[in-house]
């Protein structure tokens, strides 16, 4: 096989794996949308959600986010990569909005609890949203210090978008599992899930991760160390999160933050 053969095989193969990137996308932002769509999207639309704004704006960062790298590895695949990189910076913004805006709601979250009698259980609970707002962040900071490195970019991109999608599969996973009474109170007034109960939504997550480093295995012939490194950390996450959040030293900080939120 002569390398001027071997030149459009590769290309080929990068479009292939460029399309899978952006249907994956499309996959994070149909979990995304379709886990709150019966409790915050439907509602909204006929003004029966009753929130604190907070949980209005990271519900709209979050989703936006999604709608971004779908847009980003659209862009990619249909070979508009000048694009791609002018819109980085609006990435890189939205991206910070989104873990601030999940810090500042774990703690919104805190004190609604704390009035219904709720706290202790989600003083614990809240290593669950704070963990995931944490790998994400260090997902895209990875991946913007790798940004040359376009395999290890869209992967690192791709990776930490799949954990924040765990609230969405909770919401599905509650549709079905939780007690009517659960269901019919207000977001405000629900009580807060055990850790283990949230582990397996998020490991829906580490499927999502399993189906593109099987993507790579098939296509590339193993898979990208974004894959096995960054799956053994979102394992790693998932299963510390349940002794560390009831220790009685993550009790200890999330009482301090709470008190220092006022």
């Amino acid at each position: 096989m002569t390398a001027a053969s071997i030149a459009p095989e590769r290309a080929a193969s990068r479009l292939s794996a460029d399309t899978f990137f952006m249907w994956m996308s499309a996959a994070c932002v149909a979990i995304a949308f379709g886990g709150f769509a019966g409790e915050y999207w439907i509602p909204l639309a006929t003004s029966k959600v009753t929130v604190q704004p907070i949980y209005h704006v990271h519900g709209f960062v979050a989703s936006a986010w999604t709608l971004f790298l779908l847009l980003q590895s659209s862009l990619i695949a249909t070979g508009r990569t000048r694009r791609h990189r002018e819109l980085g910076l609006a990435g890189i913004s939205l991206a910070t909005l989104l873990v601030v805006t999940g810090v500042l709601l774990a703690i919104t979250a805190m004190k609604n609890h704390a009035k219904i009698n709720d706290g202790e259980q989600y003083l614990a609970f809240s290593i669950v949203p704070l963990a995931v707002v944490t790998f994400f962040g260090v997902c895209v900071g990875l991946a913007i210090a790798y940004a040359k490195r376009r395999e290890a970019h869209k992967r690192l991109m791709l990776l930490g978008t799949f954990f924040i999608l765990e609230a969405a599969v909770g919401r599905i996973f509650k549709l079905f599992l939780a007690p009517p009474e659960v269901r019919a109170l207000p977001i405000l007034q629900q009580p807060a899930p055990p850790i283990m109960l949230a582990s397996v939504s998020a490991l829906v997550c580490v499927l999502l991760v399993g189906i593109a480093a099987v993507y790579d295995w098939r296509t590339r012939g193993k898979p990208h160390p974004v894959w096995i490194w960054g799956g053994l950390a979102m394992v790693a996450v998932i299963a510390l999160r349940d002794p560390i959040g009831h220790s009685s030293a993550w009790h200890s900080i999330a009482t301090g933050v709470l008190a220092l939120a006022g």
